[in-house]
């Protein structure tokens, strides 16, 4: 028994997707990103420099995945063009 809620533990841990929100020491810049497992994609904001706070980490719902999912399904394939 104690071994499936380890399991079921493990499988939440490499699975889970946050959307984080964190603040640059240096200047209060604000760096949105999107992570997974500590590895993640700056969505918006400064590169990550190493020093700073985490505002927020909120774990994404099926339901945030299905909205996101329906605005990225908008949006035009042009590569490296931010949208207007």
């Amino acid at each position: 028994m104690r071994q499936v809620s380890f399991l079921t533990h493990l499988h939440k841990l490499r699975y889970e997707v946050f959307i984080t929100v964190d603040k640059r020491e240096r200047d209060g810049a604000i760096q949105v990103s999107i992570e997974r497992n500590g590895v993640g994609y700056r969505i918006a904001g400064p590169k990550y420099d190493g020093a700073g706070q985490n505002l927020l980490r909120k774990p994404l719902t099926r339901r945030d995945v299905e909205e996101i999912r329906w605005y990225l399904e908008r949006v035009p394939l042009q590569p490296d063009q931010p949208m207007v």
